[in-house]
């Protein structure tokens, strides 16, 4: 059987990982658990300027390697794998994020699944390679 696992938030932290990260950057205090929305820009009440800057940091190598693993996820997969089935991975990240999204799976045990980069938000165009900066106003 084929099997396809969405990246974010099935096998890592993604969205506990963007709470902490516009905490840091903006000083918004937005808990996993006050998460509403899949447009996370309305969860976090960012503007366009600001969530831009959210998404270029966190598709940084560093931000993507620090992912938090979601419990017992990886061993489902590799249950998968061993039982025979064919498991890939499929994200919405922009290909720019592949090779730290691929070191992360290595990293945490899953090297033996492929993985797709969907880019289904077209975020390569201002991730990719961006020296894109935020001024915050005191």
């Amino acid at each position: 059987m084929n099997i396809y696992v969405d990246y974010d938030d099935c096998l890592c932290e993604t969205a506990r990982h963007f709470s902490v990260l516009v905490k840091e950057l903006f000083d918004l205090d937005c808990p996993y658990e006050r998460i509403r929305y899949f447009d996370l820009q309305k969860s976090f009440s960012l503007t366009d300027e600001q969530y831009e800057y959210m998404m270029t940091e966190a598709h940084k190598p560093e931000s993507l390697l620090a992912y938090d693993e979601t419990p017992g996820a990886i061993e489902v997969v590799n249950r998968w794998i061993d039982q025979g089935h064919d498991v890939s991975i499929i994200t919405g990240r922009p290909y720019s994020a592949f090779e730290p999204s691929r070191q992360w799976l290595d990293r945490h045990g899953l090297e033996r699944v492929r993985m797709y980069c969907l880019n289904k938000y077209g975020r390569d165009a201002f991730i990719k390679d961006s020296e894109f900066s935020l001024e915050i106003e005191d």
